[in-house]
């Protein structure tokens, strides 16, 4: 599928990715294979105000450390001249072909859980192209099953927070949100629509059954920025 205009992000988020995408094009020149954005941000009914920018970049080796330090640098800068937090992922692209998630490649052990769910989101045109290869030359669809285990580690990572006692206003927003887009896509009928797992919208509010209304429009309306545990 053709990737999003980038004019579907809002100013800020489009800013950011401008701006990271020529940095690391300054780094890493050809080493940089693809980077792309999505989440949140690519939906026309995207919370009022964002959370977290998302990008994955796949790149041919793997930098070595001061390399790194310096794509943390920057992106840290970015995101405090602009006032945005960053949830990149950083990948080999010879490692991306496969079912499990590649680990980040600056984030020693890190492995993410969603790996079948953000496949099925680029590979259905709902991303940003900010430069290099589109998903069809990088990864490959994933099936049911492992969007249903996708889809069952985002719950039970809702599960933990609640566990845990985490019922402040912006956890219990996010916990909300991701607990309905996880619920409501989770039956294959969502893979030849199209409608996949999304944090936030009007679609989502409207195939919950399980929290009122009301909840839902709060939610909805607050600023869902994404826990800090990792989901790895």
């Amino acid at each position: 599928m053709p990737s999003l205009p980038i004019e579907v992000l809002p100013p800020e988020a489009r800013q950011a990715c401008e701006r990271l995408r020529d940095a690391l094009l300054e780094l890493l020149g050809p080493d940089l294979v693809a980077l792309w954005a999505y989440g949140a941000a690519t939906f026309p009914d995207r919370p009022l105000v964002l959370g977290d920018v998302d990008t994955h970049g796949f790149l041919a080796r793997l930098p070595d450390q001061a390399t790194g330090v310096a794509i943390d640098a920057l992106q840290d800068a970015i995101a405090a001249d602009l006032g945005i937090e960053w949830d990149s992922w950083y990948l080999l692209a010879r490692d991306a072909t496969g079912e499990w998630s590649p680990r980040h490649v600056l984030r020693e052990n890190t492995f993410d859980g969603a790996w079948a769910l953000y496949r099925a989101h680029w590979l259905a045109g709902q991303y940003v192209n900010l430069v290099g290869a589109d998903p069809t030359d990088v990864v490959r669809p994933p099936s049911w099953e492992e969007q249903e285990d996708g889809l069952a580690r985002e719950l039970r990572f809702i599960e933990d927070l609640l566990a845990e006692g985490r019922d402040d206003e912006g956890h219990a927003a996010y916990a909300v949100l991701m607990d309905a887009g996880s619920y409501g896509a989770w039956r294959p009928a969502m893979l030849s629509s199209r409608r996949l797992p999304r944090p936030s919208g009007r679609w989502m509010r409207s195939t919950l059954v399980g929290v009122p209304r009301s909840a839902q429009r709060c939610a909805y309306t607050m600023t869902p920025r994404p826990p800090r545990t990792p989901r790895s």
